[in-house]
């Protein structure tokens, strides 16, 4: 624990980031992120174990990100893979995907999809 009632994360090291801080952190860097590549998220949505508050220590942030911008299947795994790097550096383990907003209703109708359930169950960021 890293102060009262607080888990740090990923490790119990004197330099982890607390875990209540991480949630405002991620939205910060990928804001910041996609603004540096002339990108505007529409939403930025935290899914799976950490949304639903049954993560464990190891755990990584599940994090579905949806642009207004058209981009292609290569620019949308850049992207990912870029922000990837940026959490890697801050040792938060992060799985991201990135969507246009113009291609999420096509999900809708997909069930058992991830991106309909993080669309469904997932906490705003």
């Amino acid at each position: 624990m890293h102060g009262k009632g607080r888990r740090s994360f990923p490790f119990d090291s004197g330099g982890a980031i607390p875990e209540d801080e991480v949630k405002p952190l991620i939205g910060k860097l990928i804001r910041e992120h996609l603004g540096e590549n002339g990108l505007h998220p529409e939403r930025i949505l935290l899914f799976g174990s950490r949304a639903r508050g049954d993560s464990s220590k190891g755990s990584d942030w599940d994090i579905l990100v949806i642009v207004r911008e058209r981009l292609s299947i290569q620019e949308k795994r850049r992207i990912s893979r870029e922000l990837r790097r940026v959490f890697a550096g801050k040792l938060i383990p992060v799985d991201i995907l990135v969507k246009t907003a113009e291609e999420l209703p096509s999900y809708e109708s997909l069930p058992g999809s991830i991106t309909r359930e993080a669309l469904h169950r997932g906490v705003p960021l």
